[in-house]
């Protein structure tokens, strides 16, 4: 049988296809409340916080679990545990001058990041503009750690999400368009890339080492629950 929930079908696909450690987020109800049924005083939060508070713990491939958690509700976003899935993305959100911090970051590394899995985020109005975010997912090696944020090496905008979760296609964004693969970066596609060593030395860290200061993924695996490779013929329609 299959489903017809293009939320739980994706978060399906990614468990089972790419092993990522998959959490369900409060998402949208059809008025554009939070599914979780309080109000925030951050727009920011609607829609996109973990059902669970031990969602680290939680954080699962399991198709049983995942079923469960979208039976219990239907409209509840995508999230995924970045770390345990072994990435880190970089998330660039134009409402902070992002999209510019990262041109600068680009030009200070020499033009070394590599291309990689890029998702299509949030629609902002900036200085008349409309723009959207992006993530960018790498690999990330072994032992190294990353901060939060690029904002001390004066890159506002750029949030670096390893020991934290990002959202994924189809999740529903509170500015009313839905998360996206780029067409020539999507995971049914492309495989993520490693991140460069400069990127490394500039803002990875390895065991107890400092950062610098200087200005794929697995093999895939065939999927099984029913709905899910007509989630994929959906997104490479798109």
């Amino acid at each position: 049988m299959t489903d017809t929930n293009p939320l739980l079908n994706g978060a399906l696909w990614y468990a089972q296809n790419l092993g990522w450690k998959i959490i369900a987020t409060h998402g949208l109800q059809p008025d554009g409340r939070c599914t979780c049924g309080k109000t925030h005083a951050d727009p920011k939060d609607i829609g996109k916080h973990p059902v669970h508070g031990a969602w680290q713990t939680l954080a699962t491939s399991d198709p049983a679990t995942i079923q469960g958690w979208w039976e219990e509700n239907p409209n509840y976003n995508i999230g995924v545990f970045a770390k345990a899935s072994g990435f880190f993305a970089v998330d660039i959100d134009p409402r902070h001058g992002g999209d510019e911090s990262y041109y600068r970051l680009e030009e200070a590394l020499g033009g070394d990041i590599p291309p990689t899995m890029t998702q299509i985020t949030g629609v902002y109005t900036v200085r008349g503009q409309e723009k959207r975010g992006n993530h960018l997912i790498f690999n990330a090696p072994e032992g190294y750690t990353f901060p939060a944020n690029l904002n001390n090496r004066g890159y506002s905008g750029i949030d670096i999400k390893h020991n934290g979760y990002i959202l994924l296609y189809p999740s529903n964004h509170i500015t009313g368009v839905q998360y996206a693969w780029d067409p020539d970066k999507a995971p049914w596609s492309t495989q993520i890339a490693d991140p460069s060593d400069t990127m490394l030395e500039y803002f990875g860290r390895k065991g107890g080492a400092t950062r610098n200061t200087f200005g794929g993924s697995g093999p895939r695996r065939d999927g099984g629950a029913g709905g899910l490779w007509d989630f994929v013929e959906s997104m490479e329609d798109e």
